[in-house]
């Protein structure tokens, strides 16, 4: 690959890990959220000149194939295949199927058979072999149709396989266990000259919860995990130049380094800013960039919307309190894996949002604090506090009345329950919320969230949240 053509590879750093996982024969995981330009690596991957490029010669000889998750079936049982027969037989491209296991092994050993460096006569024989899918119960196709196809394969010389599934996720959540086990199995078969290479928005034990279904998978490709980021600028101006050759558009430099700064060099959200200010679709002022602008178009929040519903409910809670703004607490464990996904940067010690687009979308929807029913906790502003039953059902009552004053008397009844009307006085009550303050205010002796009322009770103040939350946020 010429000088010129190096330049253009994107993810480099990326790009050599996982060739040497697969040129070791070791399967991997990529997780990444919507938009960050993962399917792109993945096409990199595939290119037998981007691979010597990267690592030459050294690398044993190996063949890649790669399959479509939002094309491979899924579960007869959960609904979701489109093209199922209701009595219970798979349609897929026209072919009728007993199993997931038969179409699936189908689509692979249909690619296996077409790679190049396998004679004529062994890739006729990997289709005999294919052909014959039909003839086999589910549980007797790995031992009587898969492995002798893929030891046809591999009895050319030197020959390594990686199989890259993208969009893994609805397979991983509605595969039947025994189809993943047999995936590990397979490797296990041809161990070292076999791996597998699966790309998800979610980590696995997020998508799946009964870790025994999945155990011997997920022991394969758990030590191996890419987490793929938004570009970092250099490779976040490649592919905007890019595009913008494909498009024959002319953007200013000003405007280029601009947009890449405010998407965080998130490739969806690049490119659809890139579109929506090379084709006029929102009011230019010279050659500004209003981020209220591009909100405005729909494409926009399409792709922050996808962002959102790339994460756990927990770490939505985070991004939320750091649409607010910038902290220095949050939860370990949380603050670990938004940093590993790329949707939060450290700035001088304190947490932020990875972009400036997508914090102002996040400010739109955020609500300003969470409650979970189970553990009777509280999260505001990306800051989880446990609280007694009591402080909690007071807590849980003043957000249903946000904003409206709630009387002592109310207080009683909704918190304490009818029965204790009679032995719970005010000072209790006070009492009460004296303690919830000491947990949840920034400063108890100065109380911007509960508020007294004088002579009538208590107002929870949502709006104290945002206005708070918003300084120096920028």
């Amino acid at each position: 690959m010429g000088g010129n053509g190096s330049k253009r590879i994107k993810r480099k750093p990326d790009l050599a890990y996982l060739l040497r996982l697969i040129g070791a024969g070791e399967s991997c995981s990529i997780v990444a959220v919507s938009g960050v330009g993962k399917s792109n690596l993945l096409r990199q991957l595939m290119d037998p000149a981007i691979r010597e490029y990267l690592v030459g010669y050294s690398m044993p000889e190996y063949r890649t194939i790669m399959l479509d998750g939002n094309a491979l079936p899924l579960t007869l049982e959960q609904g979701v295949a489109e093209r199922a027969k209701v009595v219970g037989e798979q349609v897929v491209d026209g072919h009728v199927w007993q199993s997931i296991e038969h179409a699936f092994y189908d689509a692979v050993l249909g690619q296996v058979a077409s790679q190049h460096g396998v004679s004529d006569s062994i890739q006729q024989q990997i289709r005999r072999h294919a052909a014959c899918l039909s003839l086999y119960a589910p549980h007797e196709l790995f031992e009587s149709v898969v492995v002798p196809a893929m030891q046809l394969f591999f009895s050319e010389p030197e020959l390594h396989l990686a199989i890259i599934i993208d969009h893994f996720d609805e397979p991983f959540k509605l595969w039947p266990s025994r189809l993943l086990v047999s995936l590990r199995a397979l490797r296990d078969r041809f161990k070292y000259r076999l791996c597998w290479v699966v790309a998800t928005r979610k980590e696995l034990t997020v998508l799946r919860e009964h870790l025994a279904e999945y155990e011997e998978f997920h022991e394969l490709v758990a030590p191996n995990v890419l987490w793929l980021k938004p570009f970092e600028p250099g490779d976040a101006a490649i592919a905007l130049n890019e595009l913008i050759e494909r498009r024959g558009w002319d953007i200013p430099e000003d405007i280029k380094h601009r947009l890449i700064e405010i998407t965080g060099g998130h490739f969806g959200l690049l490119r659809s800013s890139a579109i929506v200010w090379a084709e006029g679709r929102v009011n230019k002022k010279g050659n500004e960039v209003s981020i209220g602008d591009l909100l405005s178009h729909p494409n926009i929040k399409r792709e922050c919307q996808k962002i959102w519903e790339s994460v756990t409910q927990a770490e939505l809670n985070a991004l939320a309190a750091l649409a607010l703004r910038p902290t220095t607490n949050i939860d370990p464990q949380l603050l670990d894996r938004l940093l590993l996904k790329g949707l939060a940067l450290l700035d001088n010690g304190r947490i932020r949002l990875f972009c400036q687009l997508f914090r102002d979308f996040t400010r739109t929807l955020s609500p300003p604090f969470t409650v979970d029913e189970a553990t009777h906790s509280v999260t505001i502003e990306g800051v989880l506090y446990q609280l007694t039953n009591l402080e909690f059902r007071l807590f849980r009552f003043m957000m249903g009345r946000s904003a409206h004053t709630c009387t002592r008397d109310e207080i009683i009844e909704n918190v304490y329950g009818e029965k204790f009307q009679g032995d719970i006085d005010n000072s209790r009550v006070d009492a009460l919320v004296e303690r919830l303050r000491r947990k949840i205010e920034l400063d108890p002796s100065d109380p911007h969230l509960i508020v007294t009322v004088r002579g009538l009770g208590y107002t929870l103040r949502v709006d104290s949240l945002e206005s708070r939350g918003k300084t120096g946020s920028d």
